[in-house]
């Protein structure tokens, strides 16, 4: 499942990510995606007991 998250970036951030974006082919919302998970691989969670 997927969620929205709304972050309010400098223009000129912005304009750094949809470049780049642009470079790859790929949508911003997939390379913040990427960008994220990335950056987030090292983070592990407890793992919850189901019941």
């Amino acid at each position: 499942m997927k969620r929205r998250l709304t972050v309010y970036l400098s223009d000129e951030l912005l304009f750094k990510i949809k470049l780049l974006a642009l470079q790859r082919g790929v949508s911003v919302s997939q390379l913040v995606e990427r960008i994220l998970n990335e950056h987030t691989k090292e983070i592990h969670l407890p793992k919850t007991k189901e019941k």
